[in-house]
């Protein structure tokens, strides 16, 4: 654990560099479609450049737990719509993967330790998504396939965030 956590502050560290010394002023667009560099904690959270890594599933997790701090209701109805809308299709491509991290991870810490659905469904997609997503899973796995049913059926009975 304190290996991980160690490596992981190393990562930002080498990204922080790397990203001061790229080109500056390239933001990308924030919304529940898509994913965007962010500040927290005083530092820019820098993007990784390789998809399909746990860094990538990493940087997903720190910019919504960053976004959600800031996100308005409409964020977050957004993000679940999102969610409800792509679910069939989640797994298709590489950017649906990372919308349904990021999106759910968006619910998850925005409702985090409130024990109601938007935060289960939350993890329930970042949990689904990140295993398939790096490739330590594929879709046929049993657990994928549990946690995939367990996501639709969530999905299939949420409210609409009021």
């Amino acid at each position: 654990m304190k290996s991980k956590i160690t490596a992981i502050i190393a990562m930002l560290g080498i990204c922080l560099s790397l990203s001061a010394c790229s080109q500056t002023g390239n933001q990308y667009e924030s919304s529940a479609t898509s994913v965007s560099t962010s500040t927290t904690f005083g530092t820019e959270l820098a993007e990784p450049e390789e998809h399909g890594t746990s860094a990538y599933v990493d940087y997903l997790f720190y910019k919504a737990k960053a976004d959600s701090e800031t996100a308005t209701e409409e964020d977050l109805q957004s993000a679940l719509d999102w969610l409800k809308n792509n679910v069939d299709n989640i797994f298709d491509n590489q950017e649906s993967m990372e919308l349904a991290m990021y999106n759910g991870e968006l619910l998850e810490r925005k409702y985090k330790d409130s024990g109601n659905s938007f935060e289960k469904i939350g993890w329930q997609a970042y949990k689904t998504v990140k295993y398939v997503y790096r490739g330590a899973e594929s879709v046929d796995d049993q657990a994928t396939i549990d946690n995939y049913s367990e996501l639709k059926n969530l999905l299939s009975s949420a409210d609409k965030i009021s």
